[in-house]
């Protein structure tokens, strides 16, 4: 071998121990970022290394948590506004101290006092139903607030990806640079997926195109535009099919939000399921339990002094309801003023609310009537109740437990896609930077940057004594 060649060889085995190096420097550093993919070099380019497959599986996997995710902190919020009938100021506690009071005012009908307690257990129970129904509502528009924040990064990653892909199309292959457009544009696409379930398709000049599971065409050389209109307060009749509230547009066409709809799947689809779905089958079922306290106390109901038309002890804002569903009403529930919390005509919870002067003060016919019809079991004239005959306190009940039921399941989601994607993610990461694997390579590249550079000093050493001859 000529002493050129030995010179060459050797230089070029030091640029590429010089290549070899930056690559895994690039592996140790970035050993645990998100989107960075394992380097190695083949031939003369530098390669990511990826399994497309589990790539995708994983994505999939991040769409159903994030999912349900988002179910189950809806979920956590409805059950705590429910609470238990230990709980103080949950809807059962206050429905078991309404009830306790008219039973201690039937015992001694003639005690102011008692008489009070009722009023106030009354009044507290319609303010708080009043309450929770309001918190169902900020829970709905909290979901559309939420629902126009993924939209407006979902646009953006859809441009950035784009954007990637024509940078990604100059780029020239194999080098560090271009890996780094690679990652860039797989921490995109995973932010991507997240919102919705996707899948990707490769294109000419490094590009990729995406699809959603449900067919929606996001990227295909022009990013597509998601739209949608927010609604900033949401009250309990509105919905996305009265046109209240705001559906979705891809491109200025309307689509399903519904959970077949294009974009359905991901933590997007969750929050229109949250807003549409979920809570508004807890606000209808709390206006069928405000109908029912209307019903039990009303007109025809125990108290025979109250003419038809006029309001029980319970109203929707002073006036008796119309026909059920009617949406909002727990909202819109009170206590009759006739006979609130310090009034000077509370006798007539023991008389009738539409006595004109006080009865006989030990009566308590009427009291324990009021008692009678709560404990009733009657079937709910509300459809959103169902079928079941129970009592006042049983609605409260079911109530509860519907909540708690929806509240399980959603734990029981998350913990199963979240088993999901960790062991997804264990395999990719099990695939990506091994650090002692990359200490090896360390120790070998230098082992070659010795041997090349013991060739340059072999080489200089036999030109120092040609030169000396």
């Amino acid at each position: 071998m000529s002493m050129s060649i030995a010179v060459n060889k050797a230089l070029l085995g030091l640029a590429r121990n010089a290549q070899a190096t930056s690559v895994v420097s690039s592996n140790l550093s970035n050993a645990s970022e998100p989107g960075y993919a394992r380097r190695v070099i083949v031939g003369d380019q530098i390669l990511r290394v990826v399994d497309p497959a589990l790539l995708s599986d994983r994505r999939l996997s991040d769409a159903e948590m994030a999912a349900a995710q988002t179910m189950q902190d809806y979920a956590q919020r409805l059950d705590a506004l429910a609470g238990s009938a230990e709980d103080p100021g949950s809807l059962q506690n206050l429905m078991s101290i309404f009830d306790s009071a008219l039973l201690s005012a039937a015992a001694d009908p003639a005690s102011e006092q008692r008489l009070n307690a009722v009023a106030v257990a009354g009044s507290d129970l319609a303010q708080a139903i009043g309450s929770a129904s309001g918190e169902i509502q900020a829970a709905r528009a909290d979901a559309d607030t939420a629902i126009a924040k993924d939209l407006a990064q979902l646009n953006a990653l859809l441009e950035e990806a784009a954007s990637l892909n024509q940078a990604l199309a100059r780029a020239q292959p194999g080098t560090a640079s271009t890996a780094s457009l690679f990652d860039q544009r797989q921490k995109v696409i995973d932010a991507v997926a997240e919102i919705v379930p996707i899948r990707t398709a490769p294109r000419d000049q490094n590009g990729i195109a995406l699809y959603t599971t449900n067919g929606a065409i996001l990227l295909d050389g022009q990013p597509a535009t998601v739209g949608f209109t927010p609604t900033p307060v949401i009250a309990a009749q509105m919905t996305e099919a009265n046109g209240l509230l705001g559906g979705l547009t891809i491109n200025g066409r309307a689509v399903s939000s519904g959970p077949k709809g294009p974009l359905s799947g991901g933590r997007l689809g969750a929050a229109f399921e949250a807003r549409d779905v979920m809570l508004p089958e807890a606000q209808a079922r709390l206006d069928g339990i405000a109908y029912d306290l209307i019903e039990r106390f009303g007109a025809g109901g125990p108290d025979a002094t109250i003419a038809p038309g006029q309001i029980g002890l319970f109203s929707e804002l002073g006036a008796p309801p119309g026909p059920p569903p009617v949406p909002g009403l727990s909202e819109r529930l009170i206590w009759n003023p006739a006979v609130a919390p310090g009034s000077t005509d509370l006798w007539k919870l023991r008389d009738g609310l539409g006595a004109t002067a006080p009865g006989e003060v030990g009566d308590a016919a009427l009291l324990n009537a009021l008692s009678d019809s709560l404990n009733a079991l009657r079937a709910p004239t509300d459809p959103a109740l169902g079928g079941s005959v129970r009592s006042a306190r049983g609605q409260f009940a079911a109530f509860g437990a519907s909540i708690e039921a929806t509240r399980i399941l959603s734990e029981d989601a998350l913990t199963r896609f979240s088993a999901r994607n960790t062991a997804l993610r264990e395999i990719e990461f099990s695939q990506g930077v091994d650090s002692d694997v990359e200490l090896q390579r360390l120790l070998e590249i230098e082992q070659n940057y010795a041997a090349n550079a013991q060739v340059l000093r072999s080489v200089d050493e036999m030109l120092n004594q040609l030169l000396s001859i």
